[in-house]
């Protein structure tokens, strides 16, 4: 596993995150760890049978955002499944929902919102972060939009 590059994806279930996970399983000597919130989803089904490279390996495991147990618990999948590193941590799960007038969007949907697109690569930081630390070449990628930032509202 020392020589494995060893790389996490949220959002592997569709869009970017789906494409991310097939271009990192099919190199070879990569493993990659996608998160999905439904395994009968039909990019979750293309991505099973997606090619792997030589000595590549795909796990899924189940993180639902919103919720910060999923991220330990799938870290606690990982290390039964002998991943004892995480060299690249990819949070890219997120949430769009449509835009409201800020006098009568529901605090509930920001609420959810922040939730996942803030805390969820949080949480999912601070549940990896024993085996991040056993990499010699760690990188943090999060995927986000302009949307997300103060500067993308001027």
């Amino acid at each position: 596993m020392a020589d494995q590059l060893v790389v996490v994806i949220t959002g592997a279930g569709r869009g970017i995150g789906n494409a991310l996970t097939r271009a990192y399983v099919a190199r070879p000597n990569c493993t990659v760890v996608g998160s999905i919130r439904d395994d009968t989803a039909q990019g979750v089904a293309e991505l099973k049978a997606s090619p792997k490279g030589e000595g590549s390996r795909l796990l899924l495991v189940k993180i639902e955002s919103s919720l910060p147990t999923d991220a330990t618990a799938a870290v606690e999948e990982m290390e039964a499944a002998g991943i004892n590193h995480i060299d690249i941590l990819i949070p890219n799960a997120g949430i769009s929902p449509a835009l409201e007038p800020i006098e009568t969007v529901d605090l509930a949907v920001v609420a959810s919102t922040f939730q996942v697109n803030a805390l969820g690569p949080l949480s999912l930081y601070q549940a990896c972060h024993k085996l991040l630390t056993k990499s010699t070449n760690v990188k943090f990628v999060p995927i986000t939009s302009a949307a997300g930032t103060i500067g993308g509202m001027e």
